[in-house]
């Protein structure tokens, strides 16, 4: 089945090859500006009189500059098959992989961890309570309008336990009065499938609605590293007035894993190879299977939009099954194999911005949630009630000077919270950009840890500054990160050394300092070359702890065609990073442990990539880790070999 829909999504992009060379247009200097999701027509129509708003669903309702984004025709180019490798190739951050397909990919970003980042959908969170983090191969990529991204100060006054980021999912949004289809299908190595549908289309004055599913299929390449994702989702918009929105999202998720542990380097002769290696756990699978459901008010309260109001009604319901062989029992002569639990989410979130004078902007907000965990072997039982609130301000002494700074106060788990921090920003010249940013922010643990620990505290610096000029841009980021009372996780291990499950205590201290670097320039016309660089020194009270790479970096020279509003990239990626230590993922709880291991000198082996526009089609291929080098990211997840990956996308009464 999957093979004759790859063979019609070919055929049909090949019928649109005509189409390459038949427009006359003039291409724009920015190749993404050709490019768009749809082409449907964001104003009024007999069906919508009331333009949608354009901000609905947005972190920031009043224009905001310390906002990283990922907007949806930015995905035109970019051949994931999952939602991280979208933000690895868009995040100043380091990849923390867990090499096969839907598994608990994420990063680490100025030194944090996967659970000091806050993620939320309209604003409301979607983090796992369990956990304390989220999944981000849940996240749909072709059903949003943006991603917006949060560091410093910002992540830590805007979202709960965020010192490490903030990524808001905007929903999107559609106006059309005839029905829209979008189709997106990717084939990756031998047997991954992945596919997401959307249909679109206005019912009623000024509303719309819009339905979708996406799936994510693949068999692992190494044994119980399988995926098994679908979702279904549904959204419902009214615009009421061209000052307000209101909307309805439900998202029903099904995620299956196989949870393999990584590889046994002790019992394998070549951990690169998965005939000659063991894992961790041949038999511990998880299904997750999530309700979230969000109502979203947006209104701005006069015609000048200086001021507006937002909030979100939001409910989650998740179930967790985690399965397991005799060999993991945690508690001697306990028999149960199947471990399931519930966890329910349910709160308000809202927020109110006004825009004072030129010279200032005050945004206020606040939080109210009840939420309900379960008790497990691998958990604690926990029920209460959440509160936190923010005020936040931004100065404009000039166009070339801006203050911003806030402060955060946060009930959870009977933890009293406070992040505070702000933001400099300089423009020394029409080239040049400086900025700093200083934060100070407090962490409770989560169910999965114990709720005994001192609250960890994390003071984080980062130092920027950009310039840019007509083919040239440079960027860079010197950062550091002290963690006092950091939460540590160790082992729980059987008489044989098998890793059970983990407990978190209290450290004394660690410290990551650390420099991203990019440049970007197109060399001559048409060709570019992007190359980033990232140095990471880690300690452990007082020890160098090695947790990420001296260096980590990378060069992809690329070359563009244009042909009218037709488009052609062709070009290569190749990564280099030195050996480090790293942290172990133990997927029981999703924590971290240190690792023992030492690697060696890595690189990604070379991939090829190529994107092109076809008529109405988007069509792209790579070929990853040409080279067939052995690698990996987190210990010891290896990354996968001579991959190819094929996406196409294409929209219906565009």
């Amino acid at each position: 089945m999957h093979k004759i829909a790859f063979f019609y999504i070919l055929l049909f992009s090949l019928c649109n090859y005509a189409e390459l060379f038949s427009q006359n247009e003039k291409p724009v200097n920015d190749s993404l500006q050709i490019f768009r999701n749809d082409t449907i027509a964001l104003k009024s129509s007999d069906t919508i009189t009331n333009i949608p708003l354009l901000r609905h669903g947005s972190r920031f309702l009043l224009p905001y500059a310390n906002v990283l984004t990922i907007e949806k025709k930015e995905l035109q180019l970019i051949n994931y098959f999952q939602p991280s490798e979208i933000l690895k190739i868009r995040l100043p951050a380091y990849p923390l992989s867990l090499g096969s397909y839907g598994q608990f990919n994420h990063f680490s970003a100025f030194g944090g961890n996967p659970h000091d980042v806050w993620v939320s959908f309209n604003n409301r969170t979607l983090n796992d309570l369990e956990f304390g983090s989220y999944n981000l191969e849940q996240i749909q990529p072709e059903f949003l309008e943006k991603l917006e991204i949060l560091f410093g100060s910002d992540a830590v006054i805007y979202g709960d336990n965020s010192s490490g980021a903030l990524i808001n999912i905007q929903e999107p949004r559609y106006n059309t009065k005839l029905p829209y289809t979008r189709i997106w299908y990717c084939q990756s190595g031998i047997q991954g499938i992945a596919s997401d549908a959307i249909f679109s289309q206005n019912l009623f004055k000024n509303t719309n609605f819009t339905v979708g599913y996406r799936s994510l299929n693949d068999p692992g390449r190494y044994p119980n590293s399988s995926v098994d994702g679908w979702n279904i989702r549904g959204a419902f918009r009214w615009n009421p007035s061209n000052l307000s929105s209101i909307s309805f999202v439900y998202n029903y998720t099904n995620f299956f894993l196989g949870t393999n542990g990584g590889v046994n380097q002790e019992a394998s002769t070549n951990i690169f190879d998965p005939l000659y290696s063991k894992v961790n756990y041949e038999a511990l699978a998880e299904r997750n299977i999530r309700n979230d459901m969000t109502l979203t008010y947006t209104r701005y309260l006069d015609d000048s939009m200086h001021s507006a109001f937002s909030a979100s009604l939001f409910w989650t319901r998740s179930f967790w099954r985690k399965d397991r062989d005799f060999d993991l029992v945690i508690i001697p002569f306990d028999s149960t194999l199947n471990i399931e639990s519930i966890s329910d989410n349910l709160g308000v979130i809202a927020s109110y911005e006004q825009h004072l004078t030129d010279f200032i902007t005050i945004r206020a907000g606040g939080s109210v949630n009840y939420y309900n965990v379960n008790q497990t072997d691998y958990q604690s039982q926990s029920t209460g009630v959440g509160i936190s609130g923010y005020v936040h301000s931004n100065f404009s002494f000039s166009k070339d000077l801006n203050l911003s700074c806030g402060l955060r106060v946060s009930g959870k788990y009977d933890y009293l919270l406070y992040s505070i921090g702000g933001r400099l920003s300089a423009n020394l010249s029409n080239n040049i950009e400086f900025f700093a940013d200083f934060s100070l922010s407090e962490k409770a643990p989560s169910p999965v840890d114990v709720f005994s620990l001192i609250k960890e505290k994390n003071i984080l610096s980062i130092l920027g500054a950009s310039w840019k000029a007509d083919n040239l841009g440079l960027s860079l980021n010197l950062f550091a990160r002290y963690v006092a009372d950091p939460f540590v996780s160790e082992r729980i291990s059987d008489s044989l050394g098998k890793t059970l499950s983990t407990r978190t205590i209290n450290g004394s201290d660690a410290t990551v300092v650390g420099c991203y670097f990019n440049i970007t320039t197109e060399l001559f016309k048409n060709f570019h070359i992007d190359y980033f660089t990232q140095l990471h020194y880690s300690l452990f009270e007082g020890q160098e702890s090695r947790l990420y790479p001296l260096f980590y970096g990378g060069i992809s020279p690329y070359y563009e065609i244009f042909k009218g509003r037709s488009f052609l990239r062709l070009g290569l990626n190749f990564n280099l990073m030195t050996g480090f230590r790293g942290e172990l993922f133990i997927p029981q709880t999703r924590r971290y442990v240190f690792s023992g291991y030492e690697s060696g000198f890595f690189n990604n082996g070379i991939d090829v990539f190529l994107a092109a526009k076809l008529g109405s089609a988007f069509v792209r291929i790579a070929f990853e880790n040409v080279l067939a080098q052995g690698y990996y990211y987190t210990p010891i997840y290896p990354e996968l070999e001579r991959i190819l990956k094929i996406s196409v996308s294409w929209s219906f009464m565009d």
